[in-house]
């Protein structure tokens, strides 16, 4: 067995977090990050016989997140929205306008 198990880890869409193992069919959910670390020692027991445990794991966060190139306050209260909105795509547009509402 490898030494470390390296395991994705994401926020949920529900909210708390969600993580897969790469290269083996590990999948685990949890609210917190403390119990995600449970979770996933649990499921890497669940799956792995004794003599073959990983001697770590590594959790690797990923957090996919979008923030607006210009201060949206900023430009609300200049009234020039043109300017924040060029060269947007039509879908970045609507996301940019929810943002800054």
């Amino acid at each position: 067995m490898a030494k470390e198990l390296l395991f994705l880890v994401e926020d949920a869409v529900e909210g708390g977090y969600v993580a897969r193992a790469l290269g083996y069919s590990i999948f685990t959910e949890a609210d917190s990050w403390e119990d995600l670390k449970r979770a996933i020692r649990d499921a890497v027991e669940c799956h792995f016989e004794e003599g073959d445990l990983p001697d770590l794991i590594r959790l690797h966060a990923v957090r996919d997140e979008v923030v607006t190139a210009v201060d949206c306050h900023v430009i609300s209260e200049e009234g020039n929205w043109r300017r924040c909105f060029a060269g947007l795509a039509m879908r970045s547009r609507a996301r940019l306008a929810a943002t800054c509402a």
